[in-house]
């Protein structure tokens, strides 16, 4: 996304068609919505884990805890 974002700003001086970086708007645009949706369902999903199958969740990523994978 920021490769993409980047590319938009400078096509002129990179050499980029204007078609080209209009391609690559709609490309950064779609990855931006992908990110707006991911965000808050991950947090959601980290909020859900905490307060049901997984307490202390939140307390082991941030203090490098104990390691559990389940299969």
């Amino acid at each position: 996304m920021t490769i993409s974002g980047l590319l938009i700003h400078i096509y002129d001086i990179s050499g980029l068609t204007k078609e080209a970086a209009h391609n690559i708007k709609e490309l950064h645009e779609l990855l931006s919505y992908a990110v707006s949706i991911f965000v808050p369902l991950h947090i959601a999903g980290v909020f859900v884990a905490e307060v049901t199958c997984e307490p202390g969740i939140v307390s082991d990523m941030i203090n490098g805890g104990k390691i559990s994978i389940t299969s």
